[in-house]
Parts: structure tokens; C-alpha cells; sequence
């Protein structure tokens, strides 16, 4: 089943740290470390929530002016033992994609989320 969640999106230029979150109430449960400053957040009924992205203008070689107001679609794949985390940034006409695979050590149930 996919499920298709409207997003906030916050940008810190100090820390540069990009956070992507479901625009709604939720309980938080963990938060699960994708890759060294990336974290995918989950809720009690083990629905993905929140990611946060450390370093994130170098992560996808950008200048941090440009990650002040991007689109964003992001997709959450979970299925066949692993967890497949797509961001697609749009910066007027030029994308950027950060793309992290990792196994479901976590028993989080299969499914797919689409934050947008």
C-alpha cells in the first residue's frame, strides 16, 4: 500500500541541516541512522515521519541558498528486508537526488510512504 503524506520542510543555513516532516500530529516512537547524520524518524505504528539530513549543500554539492526553498518529493520504500529512502530536490529546473538503502533490522512493516 502507498501513502501519500503532504510535508513541512525546514531548512537551518547555519547548521545545514535539511528536515523533512509529515504536516500532521504523530507519537513519536525511534529514530533509525540511515548514514552518519541521516535519520529517519518513525512513529508508534512504525509509519516513517520525519527525515533529517546533516551536511546536506554537501552531501548534494550545492551551494546552502539553494536548499532555503527546493520541491521535494520523497520516497520511502520498505520491502524485501531493506529500507529505500529517496529525496528528489528540485532547485528551479535542476535536480538533485539522495538516495540510501539500508536493511530493516528495525521490523518496520512493508510499505511505501510518499512525502511531498
Amino acid at each position: 500500500m502507498v501513502v501519500k503524506k503532504n510535508v513541512c520542510y525546514s531548512y537551518d543555513n547555519e547548521l545545514d541541516v535539511a528536515v523533512i516532516t509529515v504536516n500532521e500530529d504523530y507519537k513519536y516512537k525511534e529514530s533509525i541512522r540511515l548514514d552518519f547524520g541521516v535519520y529517519l524518524d518513525i512513529d508508534i505504528n512504525n509509519h516513517p515521519v520525519s527525515l533529517e539530513i546533516v551536511d546536506i549543500s554537501k552531501i548534494l554539492n550545492v551551494n546552502k541558498d539553494k536548499l532555503n526553498n527546493p520541491k521535494i518529493i520523497t520516497n520511502i520504500l520498505i520491502k524485501n528486508g531493506l529500507i529505500k529512502v529517496s529525496v528528489l530536490f528540485n532547485f528551479k529546473n535542476v535536480e538533485e537526488k539522495y538516495v540510501k538503502n539500508i536493511a530493516n533490522d528495525f521490523n518496520i512493516p512493508e510499505g511505501e510512504t510518499i512525502l511531498a
